[in-house]
């Protein structure tokens, strides 16, 4: 049970940080990925463009 959750944990810290470098690389924004992370976790409930958030 606890490998599967580590694995599923592994996921989504991959998925997370391949959707925030195609964001940097789409949008060209000079935000830091720690910062466009911050950014999306406060709006993640919003639904905005996401050329609005930066």
């Amino acid at each position: 049970m606890l490998q599967k959750c580590l694995k599923i944990q592994i996921y989504v810290a991959i998925i997370t940080f391949l959707i925030v470098a195609l964001l940097k690389q789409k949008l060209k924004p000079s935000n830091s990925n720690y910062q466009i992370l911050q950014i999306l976790s406060v709006t993640l409930i919003n639904k905005l463009n996401i050329n609005q958030l930066f």
